[in-house]
């Protein structure tokens, strides 16, 4: 297995297996539903980064970045290290510097549904078919199978403070498979409705009727779950007092004949 950094992103952006190449760039993603910061943007929507430090080495890679959100201000580690030649593990840690509404922190991997055009987990087994479906998995771990070997990605660890972790895969159009490892903020946070075309929030007064069930669950993330069209969408941010730190951990290991051929 080799693996190719970029220098200015920090990302992960080559993954070859006996002269394969299996990913498409991954790295970090941050929002509060007002904005969001993507590690292989540099930036994103209202978001920047105040620091932003790349360390590249042979067999790992770190990015330590200051980001701010809109009214949020958030340390960021991202770690990679190679673990012997057939397996990858990673970290993502954060921490507000300030009062912070945070609605989700997401470990990325993206990978090609050419070369991997299946994913399995558990009893779930899902051709790619660029329908952009977000399937949250009853297990940690999913498993990208293609005709000569396998990846299997696992979380490992995580600090969740006010947040819930799930791990989920989409089928993304332009033959992509993504996998997140998700920390999402629970309906015990501020609820908000975001109308989509203009990026409008509002956030929901706990005891109104837009918080109750089954208007609730009609919106509460309709747009990942089963309405990707919907013009609103419901969701919630947890607010994170100073100091407060959260985290993920996952492993990469290859199986099949691309253990074979990892070094």
């Amino acid at each position: 297995m080799k693996l190719g950094v970029d220098s200015v992103t920090g990302c992960v952006a080559e993954l070859v297996v006996g002269g394969v190449q299996c990913i498409h760039p991954w790295g970090f993603e941050v929002g509060n539903w007002r904005s969001f910061f993507s590690q292989q943007m540099v930036g994103g929507l209202l978001s920047e980064p105040r620091e932003w430090d790349v360390h590249v080495g042979p067999d790992e890679g770190r990015v330590t970045a200051k980001v701010h959100l809109a009214g949020a201000l958030l340390a960021i580690e991202s770690r990679h290290q190679l673990v012997g030649p057939c397996a990858l593990e990673r970290t993502l840690t954060m921490r507000a510097m300030k009062p912070s509404p945070v609605g989700d922190l997401a470990m990325r991997y993206v990978f090609r549904a050419d070369v991997l055009p299946v994913a399995v987990s558990g009893g779930l087994r899902l051709g790619h078919q660029s329908v952009n479906r977000y399937r949250d998995l009853t297990e940690t771990s999913v498993s990208l199978q293609g005709p000569h070997g396998a990846v299997t990605v696992e979380l490992t660890g995580a600090q969740v403070g006010p947040f819930r972790v799930v791990t989920y895969v989409r089928d993304e159009p332009g033959g992509r498979w993504i996998v997140h490892h998700r920390l999402i903020a629970t309906e015990a946070g501020v609820l908000v409705i975001k109308r989509i075309r203009d990026n409008r929030l509002w956030e929901v007064p706990p005891g109104s009727f837009l918080s109750r069930w089954p208007l609730r669950r009609l919106l509460w993330l309709c747009r990942e779950r089963y309405w990707p069209r919907a013009p609103y969408q419901m969701g919630a941010n947890a607010l994170l007092v100073p100091g407060a730190a959260v985290s993920l951990s996952s492993r990469l290991t290859l199986s099949g004949a691309w253990a074979e051929h990892a070094d």
